[in-house]
């Protein structure tokens, strides 16, 4: 069978489906809904999956299939071998297992597609940039949605969709991108003369999407994201070289800043104050009686000790555990946050290690960094390789990212947008060396 750009037009639309699909399946688990409608999430996954499966394996066959067909065919044998050990739930480790090769296939499926349908990466970046923020700014006015119940001082809305920390992932990725954007609309000033939207080089649409990111954050009232923002703007200090350019993006700063911070402090001064607030409590909270590192990681790093306990606790079988993982169904009696006990760590190292084993972590682990490092022999891409550390990071310190359907498909999304871009580079300094010789 031979790709087509209908066949790029069909994993568009199914990846353009994902927002819709989470948010109906967030509403379902907010008000602790059963039935169908909770495993709408799951079927799309699936579905989504077998697509990729089926149009990978229909293209000429390489190395990349066979590799995917071994490590997949290891991964369930590993679910298998978790049920028989420990009598977990097949279908939650299933369904976890499912969330750890989408995002791989789909870098894979992405990379393919993009012979057919060059501009689909932009396409559905361009569009969730208004997706997202839109989906929480307009509930939000309406006063509608949902809340994190753990935070305190108002702040923690997440509209219709469940999980918080994936929302901050997605965000912050679709800010560098339009901020990229933007970055080079002034200081580059590449297109200005064709750009009906911008004023002096301004693009008003682009500059729109990023303070509706900016509002969707701030309801979102993370510390990491908030301290993203402010990374992010000094990262591109360092872009360019040259005092001329660095003044050029100063100014750009004071020019968005100045008129910007008072609006957003009017509209947001409520907001604000309590996402202030929350930090400060949870700084004089856990700061002095647990330590700077609880207080960063969210005391995240409490719940890793009890984990290594449980491991060892059956002696040698504690080392078949560091080597296969015990599986996501399995819960460790936690003695340092809770009395409950739980199985998610929400640091992804160390999630997938409990999960899946040592050895599936440093396969996952060194299966996206290749990507990074082979990026590092090409010259630019400085948005790419930007967002790739941001959303790596991330998913390091605050996990939900590698296992988490919607964050760890835009951590597919930009990983193959880096990985074409670096394979286009590196063919056209070929080309470019080849005819200067």
């Amino acid at each position: 069978m031979k790709l087509s750009f209908k066949t790029g037009y069909i994993l568009y639309d199914l990846l353009l489906l994902m927002p819709f699909v989470d948010m109906i399946t967030g509403y379902a688990f907010n008000l602790n809904m059963n039935g169908i409608i909770t495993y709408i999430g799951q079927g799309y996954r699936i579905f989504i999956f077998l697509y990729m499966v089926c149009t990978l394996y229909c293209h000429k066959f390489s190395k990349k299939q066979l590799w995917l067909i071994i490590f997949t065919i290891f991964l369930f044998l590993l679910n298998l071998i978790q049920y028989i050990r420990f009598n977990g739930s097949v279908i939650e480790n299933f369904s976890y297992t499912l969330k750890l090769l989408l995002p791989v296939y789909l870098i894979y499926s992405l990379s393919i597609t993009s012979r057919y349908d060059k501009d689909i990466i932009n396409r559905l970046l361009n569009v969730y940039s208004w997706i997202y923020p839109l989906s929480l700014v307009i509930p939000k006015i309406l006063g509608i949605g949902f809340y994190i119940s753990n935070y305190a001082f108002e702040s923690g809305y997440k509209g219709f969709y469940y999980a918080n920390n994936e929302l901050n992932v997605i965000l912050m990725v679709l800010f560098v991108y339009n901020f990229q954007k933007l970055y080079d609309n002034i200081i580059v000033r590449e297109k200005n003369s064709k750009d009906i939207h911008g004023i002096n080089g301004i693009d008003f649409t682009n500059l729109l999407k990023l303070f509706l990111i900016i509002f969707a954050l701030l309801f979102i009232g993370s510390k990491t994201s908030i301290l993203s923002l402010f990374i992010v703007c000094l990262a591109y200090l360092f872009k360019y070289e040259g005092l001329k350019y660095k003044l050029k993006y100063i100014l750009l700063l004071i020019c968005l800043g100045l008129p910007g911070i008072p609006f957003i402090g009017f509209i947001l001064n409520s907001q604000i104050n309590n996402i202030i607030s929350r930090i400060i409590y949870s700084y004089n909270r856990y700061v002095e009686t647990e330590g700077f590192l609880s207080f960063l990681l969210s005391r995240r790093n409490l719940r890793i000790k009890p984990g290594f306990d449980f491991w060892y606790s059956d002696g040698y079988k504690g080392v078949l555990n560091f080597i296969l993982g015990i599986g996501k169904s399995t819960k460790c009696p936690n003695d340092g946050i809770s009395a409950n006990q739980f199985a998610l760590i929400e640091l992804d190292f160390f999630d997938c290690l409990f999960w899946f084993g040592i050895v599936t972590v440093c396969i996952i682990i060194v299966f996206y960094l290749s990507f990074f490092i082979k990026s590092l022999k090409v010259k630019d891409l400085f948005m790419e390789k930007v967002m790739f550390l941001f959303v790596f990071s991330f998913s390091m310190i605050a996990g939900h990212v590698m296992m988490s359907a919607n964050s760890g498909t835009i951590f597919a999304i930009i990983t193959a947008d880096l990985f074409i871009k670096s394979c286009n580079k590196r063919a056209e300094n070929i080309k470019e060396n080849a005819e200067s010789n």
